[in-house]
């Protein structure tokens, strides 16, 4: 039987210690990789001030949620890495993988995905037997890391939503949403390695069926080879845009559609840790599949009809932001304004008028889907954004978000080709 508990208690003592204590080597490393996500939440708080002179996500409690929740999805996933028993040796050559995760980013930076780096390494370790890694073992971490990603997508990727006017494939600007999250994800994989008799005796023994995925027998001879559990740390990245669909409905497609990559992935790479030649459309799969998952989601959301977007002589609120008047009335997404004090609105310009010339008390007359509403606010607010709404884009506001922008290598060669036309 497989010892369950053992296990648990092994991953619940390591992961917190890496964590928590100083005297841990992983210790300063995983504050460091805590610190690039707060940056990174940094960056788009400053970026929502540039666009609406207001922050809508605070990077603090964003860094401490994403904290939490990676830790959660560190754990969840070491049990499965250990259950499946993804295994390296101390000559694996894991310096190339990240040296090309770098390479890629160059080109562009969602390339920085292990998918795509695992299954070029992958490739390359099959047809030319460099980097010396083990391929079903390496596309078996790829896979399970990804199920992690999906199920933190599904169950937080909604949360840092910040509305944009975004420019559809059809060339109109229409109100949605880009979606970005950031883990710090402290995990374990197992490494086989000598050690002393005394603490060999002293480990978790393991079902005869275990590994999964099988390991070398000429290293499972030596009585003093035993495996163990490596901390390990990672961040994972969310990147997306809901246009079509509210975020939460993005975020959860995005996640089923990560998760079916991911449990093929792995079926292949189990599959070709018992038969070699599994291995090649393994390789392949980690990068098509997470290309197709990418490509599909991308333009499947721009391609829809839109789900937030003003009708001529008609406002709808794109966003509300926390904590302002309008989020205390109750206003919400979706929402379409019709009046400001009995006087009708039509335009962006209208309700700004309108609102300057209100008096202490604001009455919105508001259209909802199970019908008008009278929404009451305690004035004067003289602008929408002291108000603490985003109206969606009118007709002829231009896109506040570039979609699919280059990496530096990319961008120079076509600066370069256009320099020789």
């Amino acid at each position: 039987m497989f010892p369950f508990l053992g296990i648990a208690r092994a991953i619940l003592a390591l992961i917190p210690d890496m964590m928590f204590n100083p005297l841990s080597p992983r210790f300063f490393l995983f504050w460091l990789f805590v610190l690039a996500v707060s940056f990174q939440y940094r960056r788009i708080a400053a970026n929502e001030r540039r666009l609406f002179g207001q922050v809508k996500n605070r990077p603090f409690p964003q860094t401490v949620h994403a904290v939490v929740q990676g830790m959660l999805a560190g754990v969840a996933g070491s049990f499965l890495l250990v259950f499946v028993g993804v295994t390296f040796t101390p000559g694996a050559q894991f310096g190339y993988l990240i040296l090309l995760a770098m390479l890629l980013m160059l080109v562009s930076p969602r390339l920085i995905c292990l998918a795509y780096a695992g299954g070029l390494a992958s490739l390359s370790s099959l047809a030319f037997g460099f980097p010396a890694v083990d391929v079903a073992a390496l596309l078996a971490m790829v896979a399970i890391l990804h199920l992690m990603e999906s199920l933190l997508i599904t169950l937080t990727g909604f949360r840092t939503a910040t509305p944009a006017f975004i420019r559809t494939q059809g060339r109109e600007v229409v109100g949605g949403f880009s979606l970005q999250r950031f883990w710090p994800i402290p995990f374990v994989v197992l490494l086989l390695g000598a050690v002393p008799r005394e603490v060999v005796e002293q480990g978790i023994r393991m079902p005869g069926w275990w590994p999964l995925i099988p390991v070398a027998p000429r290293l499972l001879e030596d009585p003093d080879m035993m495996f163990q559990m490596l901390p390990v740390i990672a961040v994972m990245g969310y990147g997306d845009l809901a246009v079509s669909r509210s975020p939460v409905r993005r975020s959860r497609e995005t996640g089923k559609y990560l998760a079916l990559y991911s449990l093929v992935l792995l079926g292949l790479a189990l599959l070709g840790g018992r038969h070699p030649l599994f291995l090649w459309p393994a390789a392949v799969a980690a990068i098509v599949g997470h290309e197709l998952v990418i490509r599909r989601g991308g333009r499947a959301e721009l391609g829809r009809p839109a789900w937030l977007k003003s009708l001529p002589g008609q406002l709808t609120i794109l966003d509300v932001m926390p904590g302002l008047p309008a989020d205390h009335a109750g206003l919400r997404t979706g929402d379409v304004v019709r009046t400001v004090n009995a006087h009708a609105v039509g335009s962006r310009a209208e309700f700004t008028a309108a609102l300057e010339q209100a008096g202490p008390v604001i009455e919105l007359g508001v259209e909802r889907p199970g019908g008008p509403v009278t929404v009451v606010i305690a004035g004067p607010i003289w602008t929408d954004r002291r108000l603490g709404i985003l109206l969606a884009p009118e007709p002829g506001d231009l896109p506040q978000m570039e979609i699919g922008r280059p990496g530096i290598l990319a961008a120079f060669v076509r600066r370069l080709l256009r320099g020789r036309r």
